[in-house]
């Protein structure tokens, strides 16, 4: 194996709370879940949907370790979106195109949250900050590059150069700031737990 790969093997497994293997498990189905269940049965509005979908990508980030757990948390909301909900209304079908962009986008937030909180434990809002930024810009630019290659239809440009520029910066912030709840209450309570033994 490579240094590359080494290090994504490194990555993949760090997290911030250990557990019990019986608790994991719990936390991975509940944020699978989670992940799937609101865009197939919610499906409006998409800043809704999307601070969940991301609330999930960040819990993965912190709590979940393995290539299989944190990819199919990575892929399961996207599937999700593209078979349950309308967020896009009569472009629905043109989210086929960027399901393997919001993938590698969703990557990406897991991943600088894996590297940055959990591995340099740089402070959780300047973590979500360059995340939420890192993933919102590459899902923006890609957008914009199927537009310009006319894969995405020029009546659909307006709704997807929004829906994956800034929604996904917002939805991103705001999957972070109760993902920062959460990773508070997980921290109390391991310190709490610490003190006890």
């Amino acid at each position: 194996m490579s240094g590359v790969g080494r290090q994504a093997d490194t990555l993949v497994n760090k997290r911030m709370y250990d557990t019990t293997k019986a608790a994991e498990v719990f936390q991975y189905l509940f944020l699978a879940l989670l992940g799937v269940s609101i865009p197939l049965l919610l499906q409006h509005p998409q800043l809704l949907v999307g601070s969940v979908v991301n609330f999930v990508l960040i819990m993965t980030a912190v709590t979940m370790k393995g290539w299989g757990e944190v990819a199919s948390l990575v892929i399961l909301p996207s599937l999700a979106a593209l078979l349950g909900t309308y967020l896009f209304g009569p472009f629905q079908f043109v989210l086929l195109y960027m399901i393997p962009f919001i993938w590698i986008g969703n990557a990406i937030l897991v991943f600088a949250f894996k590297y940055l909180y959990v591995g340099k434990r740089v402070y959780f809002l300047a973590t979500l900050l360059a995340a939420a930024l890192l993933k919102a810009g590459f899902l923006f630019t890609m957008a914009m590059v199927l537009i310009k290659l006319a894969v995405i239809p020029a009546a659909a440009a307006p709704v997807f150069a929004v829906g994956m520029g800034l929604v996904q910066l917002e939805t991103a912030l705001l999957g972070g700031c109760l993902g920062a709840m959460v990773s508070g209450a997980y921290k109390f309570l391991s310190k709490k737990q610490a003190a006890k033994k």
